[in-house]
């Protein structure tokens, strides 16, 4: 049974990658995320816009919360929490997924 605490572990250390199926372009810090083949819209908040941005397949979970740690004036469990989230209900919807190694294509 895996508990809890090793999920999180196992999501951190994990590479989010956009779906390549997705259209996404930023205006004002925010994210405006398009996913023709369900024609769903998702407009971010700049976080979230953030993570989106950071979300390649180059950058463990991990790296990514560090990084919004340094950029965003919040709590750093709120950062952690609301990041994984935000990563789960994207891959839930279809806009992420998880990689356990770094993404070795050209681009």
């Amino acid at each position: 049974m895996i508990h809890f605490g090793e999920l999180l572990m196992e999501i951190f250390n994990h590479y989010p990658q956009k779906n390549p199926d997705t259209a996404s372009r930023t205006i004002d810090s925010e994210a405006v995320i398009v996913l023709p083949e369900k024609s769903q819209v998702h407009t971010l908040n700049p976080v979230a816009t953030r993570i989106w941005e950071l979300a390649d397949g180059q950058h463990k979970l991990s790296e990514i919360i560090s990084t919004l740690e340094n950029e965003f004036d919040c709590p750093s469990d709120r950062i952690k929490s609301d990041s994984v989230e935000f990563v789960v209900t994207m891959i839930e919807q279809g806009l992420m997924r998880l990689a356990d190694q770094p993404d070795q294509s050209d681009g």
